[in-house]
């Protein structure tokens, strides 16, 4: 076993210790989900892809993972002033909300079940991914375009 931060904080090392078979992994209580998750994924993608597969399947994920932190904080952002202005809300501001929860949650499930669909080889790597590599060429255009909108509420 392994403990200690390098395991959450470099994908790389985590992806040489599952390959060398490490049997645990010690994470510490503020990055235990993003660590259990990624080595999970790490799990899956080593054990069931061949060797020219797995970098575009760790880029895929780190492509997801990319969206999923440029939209957290104006997320959070625009939840709380939701939460503030209760009624006196504009329509505007909840459909951006809205929007914004509706995209990070797809983005998180495209990223779930592209895994998913690895190890249940479902199909061969190549269909898989550009199947989910599809949908995730629209969130890369229509976060900008939200992003927008909310400016105008004074979030950025």
């Amino acid at each position: 076993g392994i403990c200690g931060q390098a395991p959450s904080d470099y994908p790389d090392f985590l992806r040489f210790l599952v390959q060398e078979g490490i049997d645990s992994i010690s994470l510490n209580f503020d990055t235990f989900a993003r660590g259990r998750i990624n080595t999970w994924r790490t799990e899956i993608i080593e054990k069931q892809l061949k060797n020219d597969n797995k970098e575009q399947a760790y880029e895929f994920l780190a492509k997801c993972d990319d969206l999923i932190e440029r939209i957290r904080v104006p997320r959070g952002r625009i939840r709380n002033l939701v939460r503030r202005k209760r009624k006196e809300v504009e329509d505007q501001l909840v459909d951006a909300s809205n929007e914004y929860d509706r995209i990070f949650n797809d983005i998180q499930s495209i990223s779930y079940n592209f895994v998913k669909d690895i190890n249940n080889r479902s199909a061969n790597f190549g269909e898989i991914y550009s199947k989910f590599n599809a949908q995730i060429k629209q969130f890369k255009e229509k976060i900008p375009q939200l992003k927008r909108v909310i400016r105008q509420f004074g979030i950025f």
